[in-house]
Formats: C-alpha cells, sequence, structure tokens
C-alpha cells in the first residue's frame, strides 16, 4: 500500500454506499491531474475515502487556476453540459447500451474532477487572500458569505417546485430520483410527493416559497455588504464569484449523478435477468468489470463479490487502481481506521462554524445517525449528530434544529445545505457521533464552533 502518513490525511464519509455507483469515476480520477491520490475503504456497505491534505490543496489550487481563466471555464462547462444532454437524450430512448453509458459517465468525472478539486482549495486560497483585510475573528464568517452560491440547490428547486406542484404526476417524472443515494436508487412516485405537503397549510407553504425565493438575493445582499465593509479588491471579488460558480457547478454534478443512479439500476434489471445474477451482487462489481459483463459476458465469480460485501479496499494508484477483498481487505482497514478518541469531563466538543444559522446558541435533543436509512427516527428539532453529510440525508437535514458532523469543511454537504435552511452547523468535531448518544439535551454555540451536554439521555450509543 502506498505510504500515507496518518496525521496528514484527510477524509470523505463514511456514507452508505456499495461500489459500483462510485467506481464510474475511479478510473477518470487516477488519469486526472486534478485529483490526488487516494484510498478507499468499503466495509460492509460503507465507504470512506482518505487522501493527503496537502496533495488535495496542491491539485485543488492548479485546478483553481483552470477556474479562473473564465474563458476556459465557459468551454469547460458547455463540453459537461452537451455531455449531460446526450446522456439525458439517451435515456429518454429506452434501452441504454452498459458501455455507451460508462463511457458518458467517464467523460463526465473527467471533467468534473477540476471543479471538485477546486471546491476543495477554495476556503483555504480565499483565507489566504483575504486574512490581511479580514479580522481573525471575523475570517470564517466572510468565506461563509464569500463562498454561498448564489443560484439555488438542485434540493431547493425541487423543493420549491414541490411546493408549486398542482399536477404531482408531472413532478415525480421530473423528480423521481430526488432522494438517490450512492447505496441504492428510488422511484418515488406521483402519491409520496403528494403526501409530503399534504398537512402544510397554504400559508406554511407561501412562506417556505417566499423564504426559497428570496435565497439568492440575501446571499448577493451579505456578500456586498462584506465587500463594502472590508474593500476587497476587485480580483479577490473576480476569484470568489469563480469559487461560487464551481460550487454550484458540483451540486448540478451530484444531481446529474443521483439521477444516473436510476439509469444504472435500470440497466441492472436486464443483465441480472440475462445473466441470473442478483442486482445485489452487481452493485459489488466495479464500474469495469460491469461494462466487462455487459459487452463480453465476463461473470465475477461468486466467491468473490461475497468476500467484497465484507470488505473491499481500493488503492488509487498513477494510472489504475488495486482491489483487495477478505481477509486481505481487513487487514488494511485495521492499519488505517482511526483509534478511537474520548471526550473528558467538563470538555467542549469543538469544530468548525459552516453555518451560524439565525441564533449564536441552541439547545435541542440529539438525534445521531448514521446512516439515512433511519432518517425517520429523526424529529423535528433535534440536532443531527452524524459522521458527515450526504444528498440524501436532506430528509433528516430538514427536520434539524442545528447540524454536528464528525467531519467536513467550509464545502461539505452539510455546510451547504445547513447554510440553505438557516441552521446553526458545526463540522469537524472528529468524535461527535462517539461521545453524543440519543436524547442527549446539547447546546450548539454556532459563533465559537462548540457542542456542550447539558445533560446526559443515559441511553447507549446508536450505530443507525
Amino acid at each position: 500500500m502506498s505510504n500515507f502518513k496518518t496525521i496528514e490525511l484527510e477524509q470523505w464519509g463514511p456514507i452508505d454506499a456499495r461500489p459500483l455507483y462510485q467506481s464510474f469515476w475511479f478510473i477518470a480520477s487516477v488519469k486526472n491531474s486534478f485529483w490526488p491520490r487516494m484510498i478507499a475503504i468499503y466495509d460492509h456497505d460503507r465507504s470512506i475515502f482518505y487522501w493527503h491534505k496537502d496533495e488535495m490543496q496542491r491539485a485543488g489550487e492548479k485546478a483553481l487556476g483552470e477556474i479562473f481563466k473564465s474563458a476556459k471555464c465557459r468551454k469547460l462547462w458547455r463540453k459537461y453540459f452537451k455531455i449531460v444532454e446526450s446522456m439525458q437524450i439517451l435515456a429518454r430512448k429506452g434501452s441504454v447500451p452498459v458501455g455507451t453509458w460508462y463511457d458518458y459517465l467517464n467523460l463526465l468525472w473527467r471533467i468534473t474532477f477540476i471543479i471538485e478539486s477546486a471546491n476543495f482549495a477554495a476556503p483555504d486560497y480565499l483565507k489566504k487572500k483575504i486574512e490581511k483585510l479580514v479580522p481573525k475573528e471575523e475570517l470564517d464568517k466572510v468565506l461563509e458569505i464569500m463562498l454561498a452560491p448564489e443560484k439555488l440547490s438542485f434540493h431547493q428547486l425541487s423543493e420549491l417546485e414541490l411546493l408549486r406542484a398542482k399536477d404531482f404526476t408531472k413532478y415525480a417524472r421530473r423528480w423521481y430520483w430526488v432522494e438517490n443515494s450512492y447505496y441504492k436508487s428510488k422511484i418515488l412516485s406521483a402519491d409520496y410527493f403528494k403526501s409530503q405537503i399534504k398537512f402544510s397549510g397554504k400559508k406554511a407553504r407561501q412562506a417556505k416559497i417566499k423564504k426559497i425565493l428570496s435565497y439568492a438575493e440575501e446571499v448577493k445582499r451579505k456578500k456586498a455588504l462584506v465587500i463594502k465593509k472590508y474593500h476587497l479588491p476587485k480580483e479577490i471579488i473576480r476569484q470568489a464569484s469563480a469559487m461560487t460558480f464551481s460550487i454550484w457547478w458540483q451540486d448540478h454534478r451530484k444531481r446529474i449523478i443521483l439521477w444516473s443512479n436510476s439509469i444504472t439500476d435500470e440497466i441492472n434489471k436486464k443483465l441480472s435477468h440475462r445473466f441470473k445474477i442478483s442486482e445485489d451482487e452487481l452493485m459489488h462489481y466495479t464500474a469495469e468489470e460491469w461494462v466487462k459483463l455487459g459487452e463480453k459476458n465476463i461473470i465475477v465469480a461468486k466467491k468473490i463479490i461475497k468476500e467484497r460485501k465484507k470488505y473491499a479496499v481500493f488503492e488509487f494508484l498513477e494510472d489504475n487502481f488495486k482491489l483487495y477483498y477478505g481477509k486481505r481487505a481487513r487487514k488494511i482497514i485495521n492499519k488505517w481506521l482511526p483509534k478511537e478518541k474520548k471526550l473528558n469531563k467538563n470538555e467542549f466538543l469543538r469544530g468548525i462554524v459552516v453555518s451560524a444559522g439565525q441564533a449564536g446558541k441552541i439547545r435541542g435533543r440529539v438525534r445521531v445517525l448514521y446512516s439515512p436509512r433511519f432518517a425517520n427516527k429523526m424529529k423535528a428539532g433535534n440536532i443531527l449528530v452524524a459522521p458527515m453529510t450526504s444528498p440524501d440525508f436532506i430528509v433528516a437535514m430538514r427536520q434539524a434544529k442545528a447540524i454536528v458532523t464528525d467531519v467536513g469543511g467550509l464545502m461539505s454537504h452539510a455546510a451547504v445545505v445547513s447554510r440553505e435552511l438557516g441552521i446553526p452547523c458545526i463540522v469537524n468535531t472528529k468524535i461527535a457521533t462517539k461521545v453524543l448518544h440519543d436524547g442527549d439535551l446539547v447546546e450548539v454555540d454556532a459563533e465559537r464552533g462548540i457542542v456542550k451536554i447539558i445533560k446526559n439521555s443515559g441511553f447507549p450509543p446508536t450505530r443507525e
């Protein structure tokens, strides 16, 4: 395995995931100079990725150089959007060839790795540019404002259209995939969407519509105030604007990938019938093996798939990746898993404030969710505590009074969505899911980045 130094590592995950959906970008990543080497671990349908922080920052700053070239960025966007249109046209035709679908996804990922990498580097890059202009205690808040996208996210758009919907069948045709994840896809019905607002009165819906529509204007207003207050130079404003477009573009990419998972599932149904292989087994193929199955009838042995379902490790090299599974993968995982940390008596949880919300401090009861599959246990007003969040957490996030995560940064999913929702969010606490239990009464201080336990619930830790 590569010689990674643990103290320099950053991580993404763990989240619910199976290899096929995610592996469409594996080859694209190793052949892309805008992305660092890394390792991916799958442990019983949950994935986590590790990489060198310094390598990501260097790759990200290189990618930012491309984003800052407006002509180059526009060209990339046009190329990306043409691929998206081609995928949508192909999907409408009904029968999608395995190899063609793989090629489209590979092309899409090769382009969007530039924006993905740039977004990882954006906060540190911009922070260095403005730290002499902005007081230290105001830096994080200014970064939050200057990097906020001015366009609505796909979750905001889907909610806005739902609140306005009169024809739920038409709405479902457009948004049936909106709760897809890297674990599975769903086909949501018109009745499902109708039930989501069944008990929401007209005044409540109008208030939500107004809040969503006012989001972009509020972002622009806050940016204008910051620019004026700290006399930010035109070049910094231009670069920040390019970054915010890149951040919005990443959200658009998420939208397309979640939708594409539904098409991948449709192909899987046909492959399952043709080769008498369960759809769950197919989800543990790599994308390349998936293509070989569809085009060359090459089947991965059931014994191998059975081992991968337990443990699998992908090591990303210069131009390819290695896959380990079974006992060998388990040994590698044991070396990589960080040691459990504990919170000393009277010690606070500390993290990074990525959304201040409307109040400096709030109190609420904890709901720990390791997986969005248990989002139905989340109650309105709970403090959502999770390792990290991903698009399939959105149902739980909309119920939350505040969000606290183990990992993440200013551009993480939890950060972006919490700002859209206007609720406090503290990320990168490292140990929130280990020391907070369901029902704990906690105080979230979104000004200082502190979470304080007011009263323990006495409930045992959950793994849900």
